[in-house]
Formats: structure tokens, C-alpha cells, sequence
């Protein structure tokens, strides 16, 4: 019994030294840091950005459309019938009746044609992160979609620029989508030599296709910031640029204040370079190209920038970071 009222006194004096003031203390502090550390990066990470577009009344209908798995060699469903287990006549794998030669003959037929289907869809080497039935080579399609990033040095003037496009600009015909995505490609060409960083890429394929990739690649520029304060839809109307819910902007020394502009296209009769490389020339041939788009040719523009408010600016690490597709220009 002795060595039983021993153990037992210990429980008592070990829970009491865990809950010790000192160490209620000492965790209440730790909290407390901890949630501080966590708003603080929070806080550090909210960014504006701004945005406007839409689709023309000709485009593909809106409902989701989905798309195949995204793969490194393409990928297309081919519907191949698997035997059951009972045999046929002839001495064959049957299909309920079963059959011989004559089967797997079929069977034969069907992987070859899925073979040639594969084939037919592999993307390109070096754009392999493409959905299905897109290409990213020559346009034998009849439409196109295309994505021009550009990251500027002191870009306030392009920002107030895009910022008077959403607030005049007119979202709900296709003569005003055009318009605003040819006023967009022109406040970039009128700054060349601020171009720091970019981006080029582009896809073929139906209308529906290249119309969802524009929304799919618009949806990643978007995702660079946090509160949209800026924007000009159809489906929302115009909202200017408001700053009021964003902490304090961090300034940054002159020449790395960067903004970062994407702009998007879906159109038919779109006439790109054949290999798009992200270079001076080719950057200026593709914005060059969509200022030039007709209205009845456009299915589907974005135009997307961060940051949006007033003196808010990009590091060239934030960048880099937000934006991994670019290249020095």
C-alpha cells in the first residue's frame, strides 16, 4: 500500500506544476504573438488589383463547361469495351454472347483509332499544361485566345489609363468590348519602354474552348490580388477604385515599382505569331493584332492589372513571385 499512496501523490504535484501560472502565462503570450504574426501577414499579403470585360452577345453560351484532366501528354476519354469473364463462341472473351476473332478485331480497331486521337490532341513540347483541344502551334482552327502579360517600371500613368477605360468604356455591346480592349492594347503600346517583364501565350481550337480558356487564364491573374477595386462588367456595372478596407501601401524605392497588366482575348480571325516567344517584337505584334480586332470577330476579352490603388506598387520579387510565366524582356 505504501507504494500505491506514493504513485498517487505524484499525479496531483505533476498536473500542478503544467497549469503553474507562470506557464498560463507563458501560453496566453504565445497566443497572443502567434495571432499578431498571422494578421500582420495577412494583412502584408492584401493587394489590389483592377478589371474589366466580358463576352460578346455572339459568344459561346456562359454555363460551365468541363474541361479534360490536365496532363503532361493531353488527354482524350476513348470508349473501349471490356470482356467479361465467360466464354464465347470460338473460344473468345465474350460480351454477354460472346466473341472470336471478329472481336478482338473490333477491340484492335478502337485502341488504334484512340492511339491516332491521342496524338491528334498532344500539345506542343513546352506547353503540355494546356487542356486538351487546344494547340498552341499555326491556327488551322477558326478561333484563338490569347494572354499578354506585362510587367511596367513606374506604371501609374498605364494604371490611371486602364482605370478611365473601365470608367468609360461600354461592357454590354460588342462594339464597346472591342473598343476597350483596343483602347487597353494601346495604352501598352504607347509605353514600350517601360515593358520590364512579359508573358506570351496563345491556343486554338473552337469557340467554346478558347472562350473558357480566356476565363480560366483571368481567373490566375486575378488570383495575384486580394480586393478587387476596380472593375467594369456587365453583369456588375462599373465599381471605381476605393481603398478604403487596404492597410497602408508600402513604398518602394524608384525603379522597382512595378505594375502588372494581363490582357486577354478570345476571338476568331486572330492573326498571331506562329511561335509566341516573349520578346519586344512579338509582345508589340500581339497587342498590335487584338487593338485591330472587329467587333463581330471578338468572343471574349479580360484585362486584368494589380496594383490598382493609388501609390501601391510591386517589388520585383513580388512580381516574379505572382506572375512565374515571365521573362526579362
Amino acid at each position: 500500500m505504501p507504494f500505491i499512496s506514493d504513485h498517487a501523490s505524484m499525479i496531483p504535484r505533476w498536473s500542478a506544476r503544467l497549469v503553474s501560472p507562470q506557464r498560463r502565462w507563458l501560453v496566453v503570450i504565445c497566443a497572443v504573438v502567434l495571432a499578431a504574426l498571422l494578421l500582420g501577414t495577412s494583412n502584408a499579403q492584401r493587394r489590389s488589383g483592377g478589371g474589366f470585360g466580358g463576352r460578346s452577345n455572339s459568344s459561346p453560351s456562359s454555363r460551365y463547361v468541363p474541361s479534360a484532366p490536365l496532363t503532361s501528354g493531353g488527354y482524350i476519354p476513348v470508349p473501349v469495351p471490356v470482356p467479361s469473364y465467360g466464354f464465347g463462341y470460338g473460344g473468345g472473351y465474350g460480351f454477354g454472347g460472346g466473341f472470336g476473332l471478329g472481336g478482338i478485331f473490333i477491340v484492335a480497331v478502337l485502341l488504334g483509332g484512340g492511339f491516332l486521337l491521342f496524338r491528334r490532341f498532344l500539345p506542343v513540347a513546352g506547353q503540355s499544361n494546356q487542356p486538351s483541344g487546344l494547340f498552341t502551334g499555326g491556327n488551322s482552327s477558326g478561333a484563338s485566345a490569347v494572354s499578354i502579360q506585362l510587367v511596367l517600371t513606374e506604371g501609374d500613368e498605364v494604371k490611371r489609363a486602364l482605370q478611365q477605360v473601365a470608367q468609360t468604356g461600354v461592357t454590354e455591346t460588342e462594339e464597346g468590348l472591342a473598343s476597350m480592349l483596343s483602347e487597353a492594347a494601346l495604352v501598352l503600346l504607347r509605353h514600350p519602354e517601360r515593358w520590364t517583364y512579359g508573358a506570351l501565350l496563345q491556343v486554338h481550337g473552337d469557340e467554346t474552348q478558347v472562350t473558357n480558356q480566356v476565363g480560366s487564364w483571368a481567373s490566375q491573374a486575378r488570383a495575384a490580388f486580394t480586393d478587387q477595386t476596380t472593375s467594369r462588367y456587365a453583369t456588375t456595372g462599373y465599381a471605381p477604385a476605393s481603398a478604403a478596407a487596404l492597410p497602408p501601401r508600402t513604398e518602394h524605392q524608384v525603379g522597382e515599382r512595378y505594375l502588372a497588366v494581363t490582357l486577354l482575348a478570345a476571338a476568331v480571325n486572330l492573326r498571331l505569331p506562329p511561335s509566341p516567344t516573349a520578346n519586344a517584337a512579338q509582345l508589340r505584334a500581339a497587342l498590335t493584332a487584338v487593338s485591330g480586332l472587329a467587333p463581330e470577330d471578338l468572343l471574349r476579352t479580360e484585362v486584368v492589372w494589380s496594383p490598382d490603388v493609388e501609390g501601391e506598387f510591386l517589388s520585383e520579387d513580388q512580381a516574379i513571385m505572382n506572375y512565374p510565366a515571365l521573362t526579362k524582356i
